[in-house]
């Protein structure tokens, strides 16, 4: 058991959109991530 019950990942594209690994963030409590979290993270493992 993780102990992890809100969790959020996205990937980390190369410049050709490879996927080269993954970005995540979790918390210990339910959590729903809003619309702007998602996008957030995602922009941050764009910037990889």
């Amino acid at each position: 058991m993780t102990g992890v019950s809100g969790s959020l990942v996205v990937p980390i594209l190369s410049e050709s959109g490879e996927v080269l690994g993954t970005l995540g963030v979790s918390k210990v409590t339910p959590y729903e991530f809003s619309d702007a979290e998602k996008e957030r993270l995602a922009e941050i493992g764009r910037e990889f």
